[in-house]
């Protein structure tokens, strides 16, 4: 789902104020009673001409990033995967920090009267871009 983010990541790389960072997280297949499964690890996925950083390596406090994109808020309300919950979003939202959700799909009416709207139950961003 990479490229829900790409050019986010390639507008920031041409910023010379920008520190740009991709940070893959596994995930875990979830079972219906909760209970996770596999685990799922895709930053062997990604070009190679990216510079990824290992979440097994660094952390994201350790980093310090004052903007974090999300494209898929994988928290303990989502029914069907799972991450570890220290990328939970709650934890990883702070005062000083931005944490925006860029959702893998398109909410759309073809009506400019009609408003589309979804919710986010448990997942805690201070924007959604839609």
């Amino acid at each position: 789902m990479w490229d829900s983010l790409e050019s986010i990541y390639e507008s920031a790389e041409k910023d010379s104020d920008c520190e740009a960072y991709i940070i893959p997280i596994p995930y875990y297949d979830k079972e219906e009673n909760e209970r996770l499964t596999k685990l799922r690890d895709e930053s062997n996925l990604y070009s190679a001409s990216l510079d990824i950083v290992s979440c097994k390596e660094h952390t994201v406090d350790e980093i310090d990033p004052d903007i974090i994109f999300i494209h898929n808020p994988y928290d303990d309300g989502n029914l069907i995967t799972s991450i570890n919950s220290d990328y939970y979003t709650r934890k990883i939202i702070r005062d000083d920090r931005l944490v925006i959700y860029v959702p893998y799909f398109v909410s759309y009416a073809a009506d400019p009267d009609v408003y589309v709207s979804f919710g986010i139950s448990g997942v805690y961003v201070d924007y959604v871009i839609a």
